[in-house]
């Protein structure tokens, strides 16, 4: 189900040619939080507009007996990219894919046309948003990635991604304060989001150093909550684990069990196993 927690997170805590194809993208299920966080610096040229793109000067390509190769930005730019959309325009699940995989690389100068594409035609709501809202951001466009994000929020009310977003959208403006109780609240509803746990934990990592951010990954600082055989795992790895009582029909044949398992099941459970926790960690008697 999840983990939680077992201390609030400290107070203002202080992203060729013809014959070549691009290499094959995974299909995308999920909306990006952070694309192209290292960039490098575009080799300078006696070309205007390649001198003011932000990104690399190239391009990996991988032609037809899968070998990469690099070309030069702008014939990718001109000759690549416009054949790849085309190829694309009816499948938004790898499109969705090439744009995330083109964001990773610091291309996101070029995307913007094909990413308001993907909004217009994906039927992941949330996934063509996302896309689109995080290649504004990486660009500069900072309030059409916050409109995105609201048109987002209007849609889909239940989503954690325009939370996600907004977090990276403070954090690009400097208020890292800000973008992480953002992400918290998002993993206050869901503590598995990936999006959310990674750019959360991303920013621990930072703040904390190697080794401070070891002693915070303790696993005697956080309990984990689950309700099926398949948490298992992690019952055993945590001294701390709350299983709700639908796990009991699985116990036989687990191993490892939880450290404790609530009289009721389901959302009445979880209830019971967070008044736990509060009662351990504000030390109430009969808390234990």
């Amino acid at each position: 189900m999840g983990l939680f927690r077992r201390n609030k997170p400290e107070s203002n805590p202080p992203q060729p040619a013809q014959a070549s194809t691009p290499a094959q993208p995974q299909a995308a299920t999920s909306a990006p939080a952070a694309a192209g966080a290292a960039q490098k610096q575009p080799a300078e040229t006696s070309a205007p507009v390649a001198a003011q793109t932000k990104g690399p000067a190239t391009v990996t390509m991988v032609d037809s007996f899968g070998r990469a190769q690099q070309i030069p930005r702008e014939q990718w730019k001109k000759e690549v990219l416009p054949q790849v959309l085309d190829a694309y325009q009816h499948a938004p699940e790898k499109l969705a894919a090439m744009l995330l995989q083109y964001m990773r690389e610091g291309l996101s100068d070029d995307l913007l046309p094909a990413a308001l594409r993907l909004a217009a035609l994906d039927k992941d709501i949330e996934r063509g948003l996302s896309i689109l809202a995080a290649i504004q951001r990486d660009i500069g466009e900072l309030d059409s990635a916050q409109a995105t994000l609201r048109e987002l929020q209007q849609k889909l009310p239940t989503s954690l991604s325009p939370l996600v977003g907004f977090a990276m959208i403070a954090d690009k403006q400097g208020d890292r304060s800000s973008a992480t109780a953002l992400l918290w609240g998002a993993l206050q509803k869901d503590a598995n989001h990936p999006d959310a746990l990674h750019g959360w934990l991303s920013w621990e990592h930072q703040r904390l150093g190697e080794d401070r951010y070891g002693e915070a990954l303790d696993p005697s600082r956080w309990a984990f909550f689950g309700d099926s055989a398949n948490d298992e795992p992690l019952f055993g790895a945590f001294p701390l684990s709350i299983g709700v009582a639908n796990v009991a029909a699985f116990l036989p044949r687990m191993k490892a069990w939880p450290t404790w398992i609530t009289p009721s099941p389901g959302g009445d459970g979880f209830v019971e196993g967070m008044e736990k926790l509060l009662g351990l960690h504000q030390g109430r008697p009969g808390a234990r």
